[in-house]
């Protein structure tokens, strides 16, 4: 879905919605140097007509990241921040360094859990301008009601080492092969929209694992080592 057209049409309709300037060049070429991945295409030729927008029932969605402060580098070592509520809970843009669009996370810290929002930026931010009409049901109030509370209820997707190393495929065996058997795998790579994991099942300290790129997690309860500073999900 192209976020420009989806933007463009929704600022054409509600005059409570505002695009934010577009950042100069030397600024995406910097954020892109700071994620450490290429921009995919449709981000890039968005932050070329804009660098947000304001008045989303979210309040302000900041394409470049640099208006929220989060934490989240063992589970998304790209991660772009570009919403959050006002609770401490953020919608994360995914970036990886081969894919041509993001998927889009929300990340919520009570319960600790990460859920799959949307599958690109364009359905996203659809579903953020479907809020300003109060007679819709939108993903984001699916995904951020009880959701959360019903991953971590029920755990979805996830299994022990050992049956991932027996029943899992290549790439499966070949992560859970890297870890011992404290570990729980979860493989979001073909998620559903509400699906995702308990990143904080046992604290803020949980060790939390991801196989590169690929949508494979593992957590554990962490090792007791003297000495160590765990920083938690703010």
């Amino acid at each position: 879905m192209d976020p420009i057209a989806v933007i463009e049409r929704a600022t054409a309709e509600s005059s409570d919605l505002t695009l934010l300037p577009s950042p100069r060049d030397d600024a995406v070429e910097a954020l892109e140097a700071e994620l450490r991945v290429p921009l995919p295409s449709n981000l890039r030729l968005l932050l070329k007509r804009a660098g947000g927008i304001d008045g989303t029932r979210l309040g302000t969605i900041d394409f470049t990241g640099r208006s929220f402060d989060v934490e989240l580098g063992h589970i998304f070592p790209s991660g772009l921040p570009i919403a959050d509520d006002g609770s401490g809970n953020h919608w994360v843009l995914d970036l990886t360094p081969d894919a041509a669009v993001a998927p889009v996370f929300y990340a919520a810290h009570d319960p600790p859990v990460v859920l799959l929002q949307s599958p690109d930026l364009g359905h996203f931010l659809k579903e953020v301008v479907a809020k300003t009409d109060r007679s819709r049901t939108s993903l984001i109030d699916e995904v951020r009601g009880d959701r959360p509370f019903r991953v971590w209820r029920t755990n979805p997707s996830a299994v022990d080492r050992a049956t991932a190393l027996e029943q899992g495929d290549d790439e499966v065996r070949a992560f859970a092969a890297e870890l011992d058997e404290r570990f729980t795998i979860i493989d979001l790579r073909r998620p559903e929209i509400g699906i995702g994991f308990a990143w904080g099942r046992y604290g803020p300290a949980t060790d939390v694992r991801r196989d590169g790129y690929r949508l494979l997690f593992a957590y554990a309860q962490p090792e007791r080592r003297s000495g160590l500073l765990h920083r938690p999900f703010r």
